[in-house]
């Protein structure tokens, strides 16, 4: 099993090409074909939940199950929704069903 702990606070930067043409998102999350325009834009996690858990979030994949919370800075999880838009880390596992395997390149 695999333990991570991030911020929730990302920042999000795209660029896609599609149909030979190059689209890109701006500060906004807009998109644009206009490439000075491409800038990243912040996004914080407050509502991961499912059913109006807002703190919890877990779920199976066809690789392993995935489960997160969103804490403060002490780890301890949130509780409410104030407590998820104050929230200062991400923390997760991740529990491969395979696993990983070291390549040598």
């Amino acid at each position: 099993m695999w333990y991570w702990v991030l911020y929730p606070n990302w920042g999000l930067k795209a660029e896609v090409k599609f149909n030979n043409k190059n689209f890109y998102a701006d500060a906004s999350r807009n998109i644009t074909e206009v490439s000075v325009d491409n800038d990243k834009s912040q996004m914080k996690l407050t509502d991961i939940g499912l059913s109006g858990n807002f703190a919890h979030y877990a779920a199976n994949t066809v690789y392993c199950s995935v489960k997160a919370r969103l804490a403060n800075i002490s780890l301890v999880s949130a509780a409410n929704s104030i407590a998820c838009n104050a929230a200062t880390r991400l923390v997760g596992s991740v529990d491969l069903d395979t696993p990983i395997l070291r390549l040598r390149c």
